[in-house]
C-alpha cells in the first residue's frame, strides 16, 4: 500500500473547540474532517498537538481525536512537548522575536530562523506518521504548515495531497465527495 498524507491545515482553534469560533463553525469543521476520512478511506488521523498543549487549553480531547474515535480510526498525536522541543532546537516564534528585538535582527533573518525552527517541528511531525505506518492519514496541522509539508512529503517517499491550506479562515476547502468505502 503506498503512504499517502492527506494534508488539512486550518486555525488550531478548531482543533479545541476554541469559543472565538462560533458552534455553527466547529460543527461545520469537525462535519469536513469526518466527511474527509470517509471520502479518502482515511485509516489515522494525525495532528500537531500534544496532551500538554490540551491540558493548557482545558481540553481533554481534540477535535480530529474524537471524530477519529467516532468513527474507529487510530488517532495520533505528533507535536513535540515542551521538553522535546528544547532538545531539538525548536523554538517559539514569541522566543525567535524577543531574540531579534534584542540582537537587532533584521525581519529577512527572523524569518530565516522561524522557518528553520519550522522544518525541524515538520520533520518530527513526518517521523511520527511515519512510526504510526497507517496509510492514508490525516494529518490537521496549522495553515503556516500545510504547503512546506507538501514539498517535505515527497522527499520521503510519501504521496501528499492537500485537502485545505487554510479551512475556515483564508479560503474555501475543496469539496470532499460524499463517501467512499473505508479500506
Amino acid at each position: 500500500m503506498s503512504r499517502a498524507v492527506h494534508v488539512l491545515g486550518t486555525d488550531h482553534r478548531y482543533q479545541t473547540r476554541d469559543t472565538d469560533f462560533s458552534e455553527v463553525q466547529h460543527n461545520e469543521f469537525a462535519q469536513f474532517v469526518a466527511d474527509t476520512c470517509r471520502a479518502h478511506g482515511i485509516c489515522a488521523i494525525a495532528e500537531e498537538n500534544n496532551t500538554q498543549a490540551l491540558a493548557e487549553a482545558s481540553v481533554e480531547e481534540s477535535v480530529p481525536q474524537r471524530i477519529a474515535h467516532t468513527l474507529g480510526l487510530t488517532h495520533q498525536h505528533c507535536d513535540p512537548d515542551r521538553a522535546t522541543r528544547t532538545k531539538l532546537g525548536i523554538r517559539q516564534e514569541n522566543d525567535i522575536r524577543a531574540q531579534a528585538f534584542l540582537e537587532r535582527w533584521s525581519e529577512t533573518i527572523v524569518q530565516e530562523k522561524l522557518e528553520a525552527s519550522h522544518r525541524v517541528r515538520e520533520r518530527y511531525w513526518l517521523q511520527q506518521i511515519i512510526a504510526l505506518n497507517m496509510w492514508p492519514v490525516l494529518f490537521v496541522c496549522g495553515a503556516d504548515h500545510s504547503k512546506s509539508l507538501l514539498s517535505l512529503l515527497p522527499e520521503h517517499d510519501v504521496q501528499v495531497e492537500l485537502v485545505a491550506s487554510d479551512w475556515g479562515t483564508s479560503c474555501q476547502p475543496k469539496k470532499v465527495p460524499e463517501t467512499i468505502a473505508c479500506s
